[in-house]
């Protein structure tokens, strides 16, 4: 079956840096296929999840598939499996609140099995974070807490995909809805005023349909294109130190040619000017560049439906309180 897949995760300059100063959440692949796989066997895949910063990074209790589909790609990943580099460890006895706490430069073997149980193709998606979005260290900010969150990579994910061949079939029909495999991936979960976050998205349709995808976000987001591409840049606004962290939400709606749509929405932390500083080294991110911001495109049902989508999720729209 045909699937529109809308662009592979992608990373920005920021997170090229050398000499990341903190926790840096990486994972091995930007997406897992595991092609045709008879229906009752297995196929089998592994996803490395590593600190690639300078401190220990934290890993939140969520680690593995998310999404309605994600239960056909099992998984399983021990402690005892972590790899180090000389000089760094990795902690066995995480705090409750923690899958585990990642050493500078160590790694965990995530292994991904898919089995089959009728024919055709199937998505799903695999989560990991940092587990707290509150501060850019650690809430009381001592450089000898035992781990940090990263302050920019909170979560990564990986679209999974299978397909399943042979006669066995559950007789249950599609239902012709697209698939969002990880939702709406960021390239940088925060940023400050002046950062560019690309933004993505990777869709499938189970009839094989053109999708059509239509971008918008909160005010104060500057979004480049705003239709037509699986992929954005987004402009991060500046705010006053006493609005920092200010939550903004980005919105997508993709939609079938038959009209059938699917929407998701990402938060993006705003942060002042200079609270990211220590994130990486002055100088070796100079060339992070200022977008322009298209004019509306034209009225169409998908940006009609999205507009309308937009209004009845403004709720959501929060800021953080401060410590």
């Amino acid at each position: 079956m045909y699937a529109v897949a809308l662009l592979a995760l992608c990373r920005s300059a920021l997170a090229d840096c050398d000499g990341w100063g903190y926790p840096l959440l990486t994972v091995s692949e930007d997406t897992l296929a595991f092609g045709e796989v008879a229906v009752g066997e297995t196929g089998t895949g592994d996803i490395r999840v590593t600190n690639e910063g300078q401190l220990p990074l934290g890993i939140a209790e969520t680690v593995g598939g998310t999404g309605d589909r994600s239960d056909r790609f099992p998984f399983t990943w021990s402690r005892s499996e972590v790899e180090c580099p000389a000089g760094s460890e990795s902690d066995g006895e995480a705090p409750d609140d923690l899958a585990l706490v990642l050493g500078p430069g160590c790694s965990l073997p995530v292994h991904v099995t898919f089995t089959p149980t009728e024919a055709g193709e199937v998505w799903g998606s695999f989560h990991v974070a940092s587990p707290d979005l509150a501060d850019v260290t650690r809430p009381d900010g001592d450089p000898d807490e035992d781990w940090w969150v990263d302050p920019v990579h909170a979560e990564r994910c990986v679209p999974l995909s299978g397909t399943g061949t042979g006669d066995a079939d559950t007789g249950v029909p599609a239902s012709g809805v697209p698939y969002m495999a990880c939702g709406v991936v960021l390239s940088e979960t925060a940023c400050e005023g002046g950062d560019r976050v690309e933004a993505s998205v990777f869709v499938h349709d189970p009839d094989g349909q053109d999708v059509q995808v239509e971008w918008a976000g909160d005010a104060g987001l500057r979004i480049e294109p705003l239709s037509g591409s699986a992929t954005v840049q987004i402009m991060c606004p500046t705010i006053p130190a006493d609005l920092d962290p200010m939550i903004l939400s980005l919105y997508v709606v993709a939609e079938d040619e038959d009209g059938n749509s699917i929407w998701a929405f990402a938060d993006l932390r705003i942060r002042s000017p200079g609270t990211l500083d220590g994130a990486w080294p002055p100088g070796e991110c100079d060339d992070v560049t200022e977008c322009g911001c298209r004019a509306a495109p034209a009225a169409t049902p998908t940006g009609i439906a999205l507009a309308t989508l937009v209004l009845l999720l403004a709720s959501r729209r929060r800021r953080v309180p401060r410590a």
